[in-house]
């Protein structure tokens, strides 16, 4: 079950982006950030580097882990829930198997999400009856 929730939060987090301040000058891939500069950092496109996971674009719950995962920070910025956060996804995702074990998601591909650019979730994942 930790491999599939650490997976999933890989794959598609809800937390996008975050913001950050460059606190000095300095040079990142060739690009200048002079102190002060408002920094934009996509952790969503970092969760999918190819550098740190094979096959990034593919959903793999059996995918080791590997690669820095950042849907809660990192550094001095990691979240502070951050364990709580996977054992309660953890226990809440086990509980719902084991009481419907023949449960499946369907139409995947149709889920629609909420408008927002940082914070990303599906409105709902509940069929019309």
């Amino acid at each position: 079950m930790t491999s599939a929730i650490y997976e999933c939060m890989r794959y598609d987090s809800s937390v996008q982006a975050l913001q950050r301040v460059a606190l000095e000058d300095l040079e990142v891939a060739g690009i200048q950030f002079k102190k002060g500069t408002l920094v934009l950092l996509s952790l969503g496109s970092a969760n999918r580097d190819p550098e740190q996971y094979d096959d990034p674009d593919t959903f793999n719950i059996e995918r080791p882990e590997t690669g820095m995962p950042l849907w809660f920070a990192a550094g001095i910025h990691y979240c502070i829930g951050a364990r709580l956060a996977m054992l309660e996804m953890e226990t809440a995702v086990s509980t719902l198997l084991r009481r419907f074990p023949t449960l499946r998601l369907t139409n995947l591909d149709s889920l629609e999400y909420q408008p927002r650019n940082v914070m990303r979730g599906v409105k709902s994942i509940m069929a019309s009856l």
